[in-house]
């Protein structure tokens, strides 16, 4: 079997894809969409709200691996 070609999801400088990328006939180019479930935006807009409850609380923030 013979890999056609790529299948391309993340770029190193979103949302900005090289124009060598973009030109190449077989390859597909999809925007970075996993982060588009309900559950995790909502935990990311949850993680933002106790960030800053914490921040204005303690002048820190807490790190999450999202």
């Amino acid at each position: 079997e013979r890999i056609a070609g790529p299948g391309l999801y993340v770029f190193e400088d979103e949302p900005n894809v090289p124009a060598a990328l973009l030109a190449l006939d077989n390859a597909v180019l999809l925007p970075h969409v996993a982060s588009a479930t309900r559950e995790t935006r909502k935990a990311m807009a949850d993680l933002v709200l106790d960030n800053l409850a914490a921040y204005f609380a303690t002048g820190a923030v807490k790190v999450s691996a999202l």
